[in-house]
């Protein structure tokens, strides 16, 4: 279940299409050009694309960020979301080029997931996040099923 997008967002996917944005046999189609027509939600989240695997004890979230430092991501949770932000930096080129297609993601990026309302069995402080060769993950830590806790109460006599 990932973030949710408003109306506009969807707008944008269907004018991309129209655009031939997921034609791959226009060899000469920059695919940069339709994302000028997103709004700037749609193309933060375009250009970060997440795994998002549950298993019993954890959550585990991956995004591939090749080239991207560790300095230039930031992960949190807040108001029980999972947020990843950041920027792939423009690439540099200092003299004359033609541009025959620019296909990978560049700019700032931004992903919120709205973690299931397990919050209190999260264990916050023992989350990991680790960059290691373009790839982040992160690692949220469930404990396990908590059992409603049982108390006796005493009866007294009169």
């Amino acid at each position: 279940m990932g973030e949710m997008f408003a109306a506009e967002d969807l707008l944008d996917l269907i004018l991309m299409a129209e655009d031939g944005f997921w034609d791959t046999t226009d060899s000469t189609h920059v695919h940069e050009a339709p994302r000028r027509h997103m709004s700037r939600r749609a193309r933060q989240a375009a250009n970060l694309q997440v795994d998002w695997l549950e298993v019993p004890d954890a959550h585990i979230f991956k995004a591939d960020l090749p080239g991207v430092k560790r300095e230039d991501v930031k992960v949190s949770i807040e108001d029980n979301y999972l947020k990843i932000n950041g920027e792939r930096p423009l690439e540099k080129v200092e003299q004359p080029h033609t541009w025959h297609r620019v296909e990978r993601p560049k700019g700032r990026f931004s992903r919120k997931f709205p973690l299931p309302n397990q919050g209190a069995r999260m264990e916050v402080d023992a989350i990991k996040a680790l960059l290691q060769d373009g790839v982040l993950t992160i690692t949220i830590p469930m404990k396990g099923e908590q059992k409603p806790e049982v108390k006796t109460i005493e009866i007294s006599a009169t």
